[in-house]
């Protein structure tokens, strides 16, 4: 139980709580007050020279605010309501003032009890300890020398603030402004740095191209006089890389600084980072004047990753829409429409297309893509592609980059080609007759379709009377037509086989013998995109009209120039004939049962001696001997069977050049219609039949036997190269008997065409024999007249 004072005691204990408090407070005050000082002259020469951000700003007001308020607990309230307890400030006066002899502590907590005695000492103590307390001094308990320091130092701090603000209020007010409003006026410099193209202090950049930084320098002031200049030896860089060291660099100083007297003007400085491929950070210093944290962020450059071609071809092509990936030069039908489909690798704000034609570009248009769902697709459209177009896309992305380089498509027209007329007449030669058909046979192909096909014929008549009406130009300028057939559905492909309306009749022309007649096949497509006749044309074929006698002479002439170039043939089947002849073939070349050459004995026979000598005139070759001698014997027979098969090839192509000419002149004799059964028989059952079996069936058996025989010759099977000799000595036998037969067909022409030119004789004689009498009927007449 505490027990009531003293009024002595409890004046100066609450005095001496005063007197703490007092003391506390003033040096927790001078403490603040240095801090704060100290923070606004930190925050003023940072700002002054780093000038951060508005965001840093507040970030570092926010961590002072902070520091003040522990300042403000730890320096000034908690000491302030710290609990001074009597039992506290006893012991500090017991231990500073040694003349209160625990007088003050005894009288605080006196023992409990109730004896006289006791309370007569309590009172002798507290009559000391009055006494005593009267000499105390409690200004004693305090070290005033720190708080002055504190104070004087408060004091400084404060006068130095203020002198600022009343001597520079225009630095004062920036600091204000900057650091308490987070405004972003800037400090007063002696020169100002400007730097285009960064937007929030950061520029993107493509991977790998070039950034080239362009910093003006010019004075704050425009009042300033340019020696001002002088001050500034260089613009440093200052950069790093993201994980990397920094670097410093100075920039290059574009043309002179201003002299003095000299007009402030700025001063350019650039620096090239060539090949940008990371991100980094970088500050540029000018004297007094800075950039800070300034970032370059590499991003890729905007490409087109996929691009397609939808072709949308003419209506007349009857063709369905493609889609064709783009590579290289883009070949493109004529009048088609194009729809270029397109796929970047990042999103777009917008495509640029031009169109480039030499060295001049001529803008097309633009896509813009902000406000699409997907901004990294795009299409563009030509429309009826008339020419040739390079096209230019220059993309840009949401990164505000533009394409490095800009996307070229060539686009290379491809004209409709006319139609392809492969059509020649069949079975006609370079005469007719007046009443003569022309069967056409071939093929006609067209890339899009084939609307009409026709013959174009042409008469060239020297004698004409507008009598004659004529159904075609007699001056042969104009052509005249007569439609083939006319075809639905576009097909791309006709063949004509000479029959049907693929013949023309010269009938119903009215033709004269030495009239000039000249004839071709011609197909029309259906290109519709101007107004020009589109037509293909085969090769003309022309023509002279003859009289069937004239016709017959020629064709009779055809076949002996035909029959001459068989009997060379067949010489030649003759001469293979021999030289397969002197081909030999000894058992005793054989070869062992092991696969081994063996040992041919020298005395081993031959079936081919002197006695059998080449058709030549040279030994026939042996495949006795020794094994040297059997081997160059073998390679000599291989040699005379190849030169054979060789010969049996030409002589089997030249064969079908006879069948081609033979079915030729059968061909002329029908279509001219001067053919009479005997002479067309022959021409076709006794000549052109026997030769194409000739040619498809002998001389390829024939070759066959002999690629064989060689094979077992080289080999050395004797046993199997004695019954190919033998089987193909049998075959072109079998040959000769059928080309003999043939020739025989031929030969009988020569006794037809004497029964002919009898015949002819014999008309030439009617002919003059009537003539003969008209001329003396007409002398006879004149004679009655005199």
């Amino acid at each position: 139980m505490d027990k009531k004072l003293p009024s002595s005691l409890h004046q100066t204990f609450r005095r001496l709580r005063r007197s703490i408090r007092r003391y506390v407070f003033v040096q927790g005050c001078a403490i603040l007050l240095i801090h704060l000082g100290l923070l606004f002259w930190l925050s003023l020469v940072l700002d002054r020279f780093f000038e951060p951000s508005v965001a840093v700003r507040q970030v570092v007001l926010g961590v002072l605010g902070v520091f003040l308020l522990w300042d403000v607990w730890h320096f000034l309230l908690r000491p302030l309501c710290y609990p001074l307890t009597n039992h506290t400030l006893g012991i500090l006066l017991e231990r500073r003032f040694q003349t209160l002899n625990d007088t003050l502590l005894t009288v605080l907590e006196p023992e409990d009890s109730d004896s006289e005695w006791h309370q007569t000492m309590l009172a002798k103590t507290q009559e000391e300890l009055d006494q005593a307390l009267k000499g105390v001094k409690l200004s004693q308990l305090f070290r005033f020398g720190p708080v002055v320091k504190h104070v004087l130092l408060a004091l400084l701090f404060v006068a130095s603030v203020v002198g600022l603000a009343l001597s520079r209020p225009d630095l004062f007010q920036v600091w204000q402004s900057r650091v308490i409003s987070m405004s972003e006026v800037r400090w007063p410099r002696t020169f100002v740095l400007e730097l285009d193209g960064f937007q929030n202090g950061t520029v993107k950049v493509a991977r790998g191209s070039d950034l080239e930084l362009c910093a003006r320098v010019s004075l704050a002031d425009e009042a300033m006089d340019s020696s001002m200049f002088s001050k500034l030896r260089t613009v440093y860089l200052t950069y790093r890389e993201r994980g990397g060291s920094r670097h410093q660099d100075a920039m290059i100083r574009e043309g002179q600084l201003p002299e003095a007297g000299e007009a402030p003007r700025p001063v350019e400085y650039t620096h090239l980072f060539s090949g940008v491929l990371n991100s980094f950070t970088f500050d540029i210093t000018a004297s007094d004047a800075s950039i800070r944290q300034l970032s370059v962020e590499v991003v890729d450059s905007p490409t087109i990753a996929n691009m397609t071609l939808e072709l949308q071809y003419p209506a007349y092509a009857g063709l369905e829409t493609r889609r064709l990936p783009v590579s290289g030069v883009m070949a493109i039908p004529e009048g088609a429409t194009v729809v270029v489909h397109a796929q970047a690798n990042k999103p777009l704000v917008s495509v640029r297309v031009s169109d480039v034609r030499g060295e001049q570009e001529t803008p097309l248009g633009e896509v813009s893509l902000e406000k699409t769902e997907t901004p990294r697709e795009f299409t563009w459209t030509i429309e009826k592609l008339a020419e040739d177009q390079t096209l230019f896309f220059r993309l840009l992305d949401t990164d505000g980059l533009e394409s490095r380089v800009p996307t070229k498509l060539t686009l290379a027209k491809v004209d409709d080609t006319t139609p392809e007329v492969a059509v020649q007449p069949k079975g006609i030669g370079t005469a007719i007759t007046a009443n003569a058909r022309i069967p056409v046979v071939g093929k006609i192909t067209d890339d899009y379709g084939i609307a009409k096909v026709e013959f174009d014929y042409r008469v060239n008549r020297l004698d004409v009377t507008e009598a004659d009406g004529l159904p075609f130009d007699p001056s042969g300028t104009k052509p005249s037509y007569q439609l083939i057939a006319e075809y639905e559905g576009n097909p791309t492909e006709v063949t004509l086989d000479g029959t049907g309306t693929a013949v023309l009749e010269l009938e119903l022309l009215g033709l004269k013998e030495k009239d000039g007649f000249q004839v071709s096949v011609v197909a029309h497509d259906r290109y519709d995109l101007t107004n020009a006749i589109r037509r293909g044309a085969g090769q003309p074929t022309v023509l002279e009209v003859v009289s069937p006698e004239r016709l017959r002479l020629l064709i009779e002439a055809r076949e002996i120039v035909l029959r001459q170039l068989y009997e060379v043939i067949r010489q030649e089947v003759l001469d293979s004939r021999a030289s397969l002849a002197d081909v030999q073939v000894d058992a005793s070349d054989s070869k062992p049962a092991d696969g081994t050459t063996g040992d041919v004995s020298a005395n081993a026979g031959t079936v081919a001696g002197d006695a059998n000598a080449g058709a030549d005139g040279t030994p026939a070759p042996k495949l006795g001997g020794n094994v040297e001698e059997a081997q160059s014997s073998r390679g000599l027979q291989c040699y005379r069977v190849e030169r054979v098969i060789q010969n049996n090839r030409k002589n089997s192509h030249e064969i079908n050049g006879i069948v081609e000419g033979i079915e030729n002149c059968a061909g002329q004799i029908v279509n001219n219609r001067i053919d009479t059964p005997e002479w067309l028989e022959r021409l076709q059952v006794g000549i052109q039949q026997p030769l194409e079996n000739v040619h498809e069936k002998a001389f390829p058996d024939l070759e066959l036997t002999l690629t064989k025989l060689r094979e077992a010759i080289e080999q050395g099977r004797v046993d199997e190269a004695k019954p190919l000799h033998t089987q193909a000595l049998k075959e072109i036998d079998a040959l000769i008997l059928t080309l003999d037969l043939v020739l025989e067909k031929m030969s009988q022409m020569q006794d037809f065409n004497e029964v002919v030119e009898s015949l002819r004789s014999l008309i030439r004689s009617q002919e003059e024999l009537q003539e003969s009498v008209k001329k003396k009927q007409r002398e006879s007449l004149l004679d009655l007249e005199d």
